[in-house]
């Protein structure tokens, strides 16, 4: 498994989710993350699924590159972690990314929740 996502890797669901997986085993607070602007098309087997990708972590940095140059548009924001749950600061007004994100999540089955640092 490569350790950057292009875009058209993030768009294959069972690339992204190994990728994801590794991640999140490495993820510390305040390190950056990425969360996409809008829905896109995740491949699972042959059936589309809209959702938002989130790339967290400080080694996202050169996926959330190889993205950007792909066509697909990124907020940033930094986590803090609470258990198994990802806090995201910095994306105050950006509630239906983080909603959308909070569902592909559960759809992931990794485990791991999405939800907003409160201040």
């Amino acid at each position: 498994m490569a350790d950057v996502l292009d875009a058209e890797k993030l768009k294959d669901w069972k690339e992204y989710r190994n990728w994801l997986k590794a991640e999140l085993q490495r993820l510390a607070p305040g390190e950056p993350i990425y969360v996409t602007k809008k829905k896109f098309d995740f491949d699972m087997d042959g059936k589309k699924f809209p959702g938002f990708a989130l790339l967290p972590g400080k080694r996202a940095k050169m996926s959330f590159m190889k993205c950007r140059q792909g066509g697909i548009q990124f907020y940033e924001g930094s986590c803090e972690l609470e258990g198994k749950t990802i806090l995201i600061t910095g994306l105050d007004n950006r509630t239906a990314c983080i909603k959308g994100a909070q569902k592909t999540f559960l759809k992931l089955r990794l485990g791991w929740k999405v939800g907003v640092q409160r201040r």
